[in-house]
C-alpha cells in the first residue's frame, strides 16, 4: 500500500498538466530603457562651454583670441529641456551673458581679459543659481584664478 501512495505522489509530482512551460525570465516585468536625448539648450550650453574653455586657454597662454561667434545668439532660440518655457530671468540673463561675451574680445590687454571672462562665466553662475543648478560645479572650473 505505501508502495502504491509513493508511486501515485510521484506520478502527480512528475506529471505537468500545463502545456505551457513558463520561462522565469518572461515572468519578470521589464522596464523598457529609453535614451537620453539632450534638449537643444543642453547641445548649447555644452557648445559654449566648451568654446570658453577655449577661449580660457587663449586666453592664459596669451593667443590672439577668435572674433566673437554668432552660435552663442542661439541661446534665445534654443528650447529648453522638457520644452519648458524661458521666463523673464532667463531672459535677463541671457541677454547679460550675451552681452558680457562680446565685450570680452574688445579687451587690450590680459588683465582686463580675464576681469571681463570672469565676470562672463560669473553671469553663469548667477543664471544658473536658479534654475538648472546642476552644472555650477563644471561652470566655476571656468574660472581664471
Amino acid at each position: 500500500m505505501r508502495f502504491l501512495i509513493l508511486f501515485l505522489v510521484i506520478s502527480l509530482v512528475a506529471c505537468d498538466t500545463s502545456k505551457e512551460k513558463k520561462n522565469p525570465i518572461d515572468t519578470q516585468t521589464h522596464e523598457e530603457f529609453v535614451m537620453y536625448e539632450p534638449s537643444e539648450m543642453t547641445k548649447h550650453m555644452n557648445f559654449m562651454y566648451a568654446y570658453n574653455q577655449g577661449l580660457k586657454e587663449k586666453i592664459l597662454s596669451g593667443d590672439t583670441l577668435p572674433n566673437f561667434t554668432k552660435e552663442f545668439l542661439k541661446i534665445y532660440t534654443a528650447t529648453l529641456t522638457n520644452n519648458k518655457e524661458k521666463n523673464q530671468r532667463f531672459k535677463v540673463g541671457a541677454e547679460s551673458f550675451i552681452k558680457s561675451q562680446q565685450k570680452i574680445f574688445l579687451q587690450k590687454d590680459s588683465l582686463a581679459m580675464v576681469k571681463q571672462y570672469n565676470k562672463t562665466i560669473n553671469s553663469c553662475i548667477d543664471c544658473h543659481q536658479t534654475e538648472c543648478t546642476g552644472p555650477i560645479p563644471k561652470i566655476k572650473k571656468l574660472l581664471i584664478h
